[in-house]
């Protein structure tokens, strides 16, 4: 499952809003953890682990192995929306 967030900033407060706004209607045994990469955007991570009753873990620099599914999804969706965030036709 992916779920996309738009982020009018690059914040901790725009990305916490916008999790508790697109997360909430989600099964508590589907959100167990989150894992990120580095990021300003995730200042707020303390906050957002209590605000949506998951751990938030973070992975090491150039480990893109710790990232997992998370690599392979980007790339899909930036495939389809492209950079500029955009929907494009699908090929």
């Amino acid at each position: 499952m992916v779920r996309l967030l738009h982020l009018t900033q690059r914040d901790g407060d725009t990305l916490h809003e916008a999790l508790k706004v697109r997360m909430a209607d989600l099964p508590a045994a589907l959100l167990r953890s989150i894992t990120w990469d580095q990021g300003a955007e995730m200042a707020r991570h303390l906050t957002i682990a209590q605000s949506l009753g998951a751990p938030v873990y973070f992975c090491d620099s150039r480990s893109p192995w710790q990232r997992g599914s998370n690599e392979n999804t980007v790339s899909l969706v930036v495939a389809r929306l492209g950079w500029s965030g955009r929907l494009v036709p699908a090929a």
